[in-house]
């Protein structure tokens, strides 16, 4: 027992390659030993400063996908999503030393990496995590977010989360593919407001390379309008080659579709994926994706997070998650736990 209030607790790591921490509890003899923790952090030692690396070893690091969190120069209150969120580069190192970063609460901007001698960003890992299993690419966007995918910056307009139907009539779906209700999220084009021809990209981070030769992947598409353009799904190496593994053009009807790519060989390498939609002739063009998943046999083996204090606005672990071979689970709690005479009555933060 250690009293009925919150304690700081420190300690000291050295690692010399990358690592996982685990929080380990053990219950005691009865039901009043709930065990609480708050406020993870970690000390700015653990991550690299930027400030004595060189303009070219910051854009090779914060390559496009690379996941960031905020930094010791950051002064943009919560567009983040809050202390703690994650975010991927979507644009590298501008010559004015800029980074443009696509965060998890679907708000995208750019923030400083060496403009005035300030750096807004910290790798979420103190090396960067440039590559993650195509299994982690996989969504039904039902938490109402991209996930780990990524608006391209250099397209003409954007993909957007969507529940029911869209803004416009004769053209888009009703409900998402997963759940068939409005309760459910999908990603799609509103082509009323941009050009004919505009593009929408949607990119994928670096993806580790496939595990077997018989990687694909699979998703669910919705073409119903009269002017309805084309979808393609592009394949991008590590080398800049580029190539087409799935398309579609013109009305499909008012029904959601499955798609499923040409076959991803080991020998591609890591990889890129994106979704380009290109507008038809008018508005009757929205184009819908919903429910993206990877083969298992693209899927092969798969730190330093700055501040992470369990979601004052979103309650989720983010990051961390519960070890399947222990014996109970950690919870996530608002207010006091359900035991009288244990627990805290509120979080620290």
């Amino acid at each position: 027992n250690q009293g009925s209030s919150w304690l700081k607790a420190s300690v000291s790591v050295k690692a010399y390659d990358q690592f996982s921490l685990v929080f380990e509890a053990q219950k005691g003899s009865s039901f009043t030993g709930d065990i609480s923790i708050d406020d993870i952090s970690f000390s700015s030692s653990c991550c690299k400063d930027w400030s004595k690396e060189s303009s070219s070893s910051i854009k090779n690091t914060f390559s496009l996908g690379t996941q960031v969190v905020r930094g010791k120069d950051w002064t943009w209150q919560n567009q983040d999503g809050g202390p703690g969120a994650i975010g991927n580069v979507s644009n590298v190192l501008s010559s004015t030393n800029w980074v443009s970063v696509s965060w998890y609460n679907n708000h995208n901007n750019s923030y400083r990496m060496g403009n005035n001698g300030k750096y807004d960003l910290y790798l979420l890992n103190d090396t960067p995590a440039k590559t993650i299993s195509a299994c982690s690419a996989n969504t039904n966007f039902d938490k109402g977010n991209k996930g780990v995918w990524i608006r391209s910056t250099s397209d003409n307009f954007d993909w957007t989360v969507k529940s029911g139907s869209t803004s416009s009539i004769g053209t888009g779906p009703t409900a998402d593919h997963t759940t068939g209700t409005s309760a459910g999220y999908y990603i799609y084009i509103e082509t009323s407001s941009v050009g004919v021809g505009s593009n929408a990209i949607l990119n994928s981070p670096l993806l580790q390379a496939p595990a077997a030769d018989s990687c694909s992947l699979s998703f669910w598409y919705h073409m119903y309008g009269g002017t309805i353009g084309t979808l393609n799904v592009n394949l991008t190496t590590t080398t800049g080659s580029t190539r087409t593994i799935w398309t579609k053009s013109g009305q499909q009807g008012n029904q959601w579709f499955k798609g499923t790519t040409t076959a991803i060989p080991k020998s591609t390498g890591n990889f890129y994926i994106s979704f380009e939609a290109i507008k038809g002739a008018s508005y009757t063009g929205d184009i819908a994706l919903d429910d993206i998943t990877f083969a298992p046999s693209c899927c092969g083996a798969s730190g330093c997070q700055v501040l992470y204090n369990f979601g004052k606005t979103k309650a989720d672990f983010q990051s961390w998650w519960n070890e399947r071979k222990d014996d109970i689970d950690w919870n996530l709690q608002k207010g006091s736990t359900s035991s009288s005479l244990t627990g805290p009555s509120a979080d620290h933060t």
